[in-house]
């Protein structure tokens, strides 16, 4: 049969142009946003804070150490919900933009998951009134990517669990965001999760999650970026802004007198989302304790030592944990607190009077990583608490044996992630000032 002449022309036009897709370099997005800590606006004391940053740090670790978003979780996957208000664990929000108009939402960062969702209900998002919103069909390649899906009526449904059973679910779409409130980038077609849970009160909380991970639905992914980087403030300092830099924004100053860390990022295959680090040993003042090993159990693929920016407090495993504390206990020159109430923290009692931690002297933490050492300044791993006159080792034992580098040992460092290179770097920074 013929070809007509008219469908030949078609046809060569939508070759020439599928070959183009695959000559032009993909757009590099250079994106700016401040991330503001989730107890900004609380008004805390400084107990309080240290309780809450405790209580979302034990939920977060049973999700970082459970299978609940594996195909095979014995969690009912579409179960009830539960409101956002209910949903333990972040740390730092971003303000992003959605739709046409745009509305705005706030975001955990979170680069221990992929994907990125807000609630689709007033007054956070109402997707009829956006001019770009269109629903994701159950054979896009983005819906097979997710750990649990189902189809209904063409959708794509997901459920995505944050522990102890704390469910979220909805179904996949694709919107135009807007990043940066001042002269934003407006970025059509990103793929996100259009969640309908109860928004609660909305004066100050977060609407969804941005996930930074290594999977093909996390917003790195989708902009094809090479690399990203953040900032964070202390949390105790909560006014003070943070920063996400992704793109080229992200890479380090090249004429910085600061020393910077550089170490070689690992896969876990059973959890490939997480970014792990390969820690050879900690050395706490005078006492060198060295890890069982750098990499993850390939046998059972547990294990390993995750960097993760939405738990506050740092884990370790029972192993590594109890030779760190002993050395905290012998060396801390301090009196130990038994029966403290930040169980269970292991606290010392301050002499008295004092203003900050720079009163006293206490032993160097230190990092060894596989290509490099990180010191930590005190105040990265010890909590003063002002009220109680108590400092407390912001450090806990892990309930499995991960561990994980929490917030709360980051702040004041620019910790850049080279995706291309698979390689983490630190910087000493001054977080709140500008770039």
């Amino acid at each position: 049969m013929r070809r007509s002449p008219v469908l030949s022309h078609l046809i060569q036009i939508l070759l020439s142009l599928s070959l183009c897709l695959f000559l032009v370099e993909p757009f590099q997005y250079d994106l700016r946003l401040e991330l503001t800590h989730v107890d900004a606006n609380t008004n805390l004391t400084s107990l309080q804070l240290l309780h809450r940053s405790i209580e979302r740090s034990r939920t977060r670790l049973s999700w970082l150490t459970g299978d609940n978003n594996s195909p095979d979780s014995t969690d009912s996957p579409f179960n009830a919900q539960v409101p956002i208000s209910e949903i333990d664990g972040g740390e730092y929000l971003a303000e992003l933009q959605i739709g046409s108009p745009p509305s705005s939402f706030l975001a955990i960062l979170d680069t221990s998951s992929d994907i990125i969702w807000t609630q689709c209900v007033p007054p956070v998002f109402d997707p009829s009134q956006s001019s770009t919103f269109a629903e994701l069909p159950c054979f896009n390649n983005l819906c097979q990517a997710l750990s649990r899906f189902k189809c209904a009526n063409n959708l794509c449904h997901y459920s995505y669990c944050y522990g102890r059973s704390r469910n979220v679910h909805g179904y996949l779409a694709s919107e135009t965001f807007t990043f940066g409130l001042t002269n934003g980038t407006v970025v059509s077609s990103i793929s996100f999760g259009c969640g309908s849970i109860s928004p609660g009160d909305m004066t100050w909380q977060p609407s969804g999650f941005v996930g930074l991970g290594r999977g093909p639905l996390s917003l790195v992914s989708q902009l094809g970026l090479k690399m990203f980087s953040y900032c964070l403030s202390p949390p105790h300092e909560a006014q003070k802004k943070s920063l996400l830099l992704l793109g080229s924004l992200a890479n380090l100053p090249g004429n910085t007198m600061n020393e910077i860390t550089s170490t070689n990022l690992l896969i876990n295959p059973a959890k490939p989302t997480f970014y792990y680090l390969p820690l050879l040993g900690i050395t706490v003042g005078e006492t060198f304790i060295p890890t069982i090993g750098i990499y993850i159990p390939e046998e059972r693929n547990k294990g390993g030592f995750i960097i993760d920016s939405a738990t506050s407090m740092t884990f370790l495993a029972a192993n590594l944990f109890a030779p760190v504390k002993k050395a905290f206990v012998t060396q801390m020159g301090l009196p130990f607190v038994d029966n403290n109430p930040h169980n269970p923290l292991a606290c010392f009692y301050m002499p008295s009077p004092y203003s900050s931690i720079d009163d006293v002297e206490v032993p160097n933490f230190v990092y060894h990583f596989e290509g490099g050492d990180m010191a930590l300044p005190p105040e990265n791993y010890l909590w003063l608490d002002s009220e109680t006159g108590l400092l407390c080792l912001a450090i806990m034992q892990s309930t499995d044996e991960v561990s994980v580098m929490g917030s709360f040992q980051q702040q004041n460092i620019q910790i850049l992630y080279d995706l291309e290179n698979e390689v983490v770097s630190f910087m000493k920074s001054q977080c709140d000032m500008e770039y």
